[in-house]
This record gives C-alpha cells, sequence and structure tokens, in this order.
C-alpha cells in the first residue's frame, strides 16, 4: 500500500504541525463499504412487519396426514428437531399460512393450514430449545401440486422445497404462494 503510506507521510507531518497528534494507519487508508446485509428468509424480504407470511411444513402422509389435520380440527406441530426449521418455527405468527406437504411417498403439496398458535416448548422434549406451534385446516387443494411439477415451474425455483429438499419448515414468498394456488386451480 505504498499510495497509503505516502498519504500517511503527509498526514503525519500536518498533524505534527496542527494538533500533535499522530495519525494512525487507518486514517490514510480508503474507507471500506460495510458488508452487505445477509439476505432474510423468503418469507421476510422486507422484515417481518405486518400482514401474513406464508410457510410450507412436510409430513409423511403415514405418520400424520392432511386427512388427520381435517379430522381432528388443529395439531401441535412438534418433533421438529432441525435448527433452521425451529427458527422458522420460531418466527410464525397467528394467521400465518402453510403449505401442508406429503413427504416421502407422495411428494406434493395437498392442503392450506393457518397457525393458530405462536412456538410453545415442544411436549415431546423436555430440551427447551425446541419448540412446537399449533396449525389448523383452512382448505384442501383442488388438485395437488408434485414436487415434479414444482421442479419444473421456474417461478418456483428458489423454493426451499427444491433448494433444502430436507428441511421439513419452510419459508414461502407470495410468488410462491400465487403460483402454488393456480397450480392448484385454488382460491383462498
Amino acid at each position: 500500500i505504498p499510495g497509503a503510506l505516502v498519504a500517511l507521510g503527509r498526514a503525519a507531518d500536518h498533524e505534527m504541525l496542527g494538533s500533535g497528534r499522530a495519525p494512525a494507519l487507518s486514517d490514510a487508508l480508503p474507507r471500506v463499504m460495510p458488508k452487505a446485509k445477509k439476505p432474510l428468509p423468503a418469507c421476510e424480504e422486507e422484515g417481518r412487519g405486518e400482514g401474513v407470511h406464508y410457510y410450507g411444513m412436510k409430513s409423511e402422509p403415514s405418520d400424520y396426514a392432511w386427512a388427520d389435520l381435517v379430522k381432528e380440527g388443529s395439531t401441535e406441530w412438534d418433533g421438529v428437531r432441525n435448527y433452521q426449521a425451529r427458527n422458522i418455527m420460531k418466527e410464525m405468527a397467528v394467521g400465518d399460512v402453510v403449505f401442508f406437504y406429503h413427504s416421502v411417498s407422495e411428494k406434493q403439496f395437498v392442503g392450506v393450514a393457518k397457525v393458530v398458535k405462536t412456538a410453545y416448548q415442544d411436549p415431546t422434549t423436555s430440551d427447551s430449545k425446541w419448540v412446537a406451534v399449533d396449525i389448523a385446516p383452512v382448505k384442501k387443494l383442488a388438485h395437488p401440486v408434485t414436487l415434479a411439477s414444482v421442479k419444473k415451474n421456474e417461478a418456483l425455483a428458489d423454493m426451499a422445497l427444491v433448494k433444502q429438499g430436507r428441511l421439513s419448515v419452510f419459508p414461502l414468498t407470495k410468488r410462491h404462494v400465487d403460483t402454488l394456488l393456480g397450480m392448484a386451480g385454488t382460491k383462498l
């Protein structure tokens, strides 16, 4: 950084004549731009703010199916042991929209639910770092939306279901939601 050292020398001469304070090397170095902020989760592109946010939740239909949720009227979504999924669940608010996805054998979105109770201690463990939320059914999709069709749709290419397939709870954008509802032939 020869130019900086010359500038430092000039700054030192000036400083010695003026305030008497010896300049630091940083006085002569160009300012570095601050790091760009890490992008927010897709559902929080403009911060949590007000309004409804959207999520996907995956369940193996042999363990807990959409039909079970409809029959019970609501359920606690517990047993999640992935830190990223847990953090997403902590962000959920009452009224947020959840797209219910049958994983493993079916691999398709089958219904729309809503969050009815925010994050609380997961009752399946005594470890306080894990949470559960409660969801209730809103509407069955007129036509299930398969993973294969999601992967073929360019508007859904950045969806966490495609990018992070093992994540059981994931954010969705309004664009994802509108596209999924269009593919499903369903209106909310």
